[in-house]
């Protein structure tokens, strides 16, 4: 079986998200035209209030679960939680921040590209209070040495194949 045509995780870390924000992006996840994912929500502390809003938002989907911790560890560890409660049959991860929102297509067009690569990126770009920030510089040919050095890629932008979660985990200390 190729990658693509497996089923895969979106991993979504959530911390007293602004509710509006957490509205576009949730809708954004649920609307992708692939839907053979699950959408594992960390709530880092305040695990009732994020539950609260994800059923308002997208109801009894199947697809979104709730995974919550009292304690509030930050978001580099509550993406290392979320990360390990990745089920081991998935094929592939999408990484996603409360704050994003998903062209309706992202999977679509992303997963495919993993039958031929490790991890894959989409275009992005950072908007603030409904302005575009400077789009990111290409950058063509990184070594991987360069790549972890400069991180010209956000989580949020990545695909990847769940293989590599066995080399991602345990993160390395802060």
């Amino acid at each position: 079986m190729t990658t693509s045509q497996g089923s895969g995780a979106v991993v979504l870390a959530a911390y007293r998200p602004d509710p509006d924000l957490f509205l576009v992006q949730l809708r954004s996840i649920r609307d992708q035209t692939r839907d053979d994912f699950r959408c594992l929500i960390g709530a880092d502390g305040g695990q009732e209030a994020v539950r609260t809003l994800v059923h308002e938002i997208v109801g009894d989907d199947p697809r979104f679960e709730v995974i919550g911790w009292d304690d509030n560890l930050g978001f580099y560890l509550n993406f290392e939680r979320l990360l390990r409660a990745v089920p081991d049959d998935v094929a592939w991860v999408a990484l996603s921040d409360q704050d994003d929102r998903w062209y309706p297509d992202k999977l679509e067009r992303l997963v495919p590209l993993l039958d031929n690569a490790v991890l894959c990126s989409a275009r992005w770009r950072v908007v603030d209070a409904g302005r575009s920030a400077t789009p990111p510089r290409r950058r063509h040919g990184l070594s991987l040495a360069g790549v972890l050095a400069q991180n010209p890629v956000p989580g949020a932008a990545m695909v990847f194949r769940r293989t590599l979660l066995d080399w991602a985990l345990p993160f390395p200390d802060s």
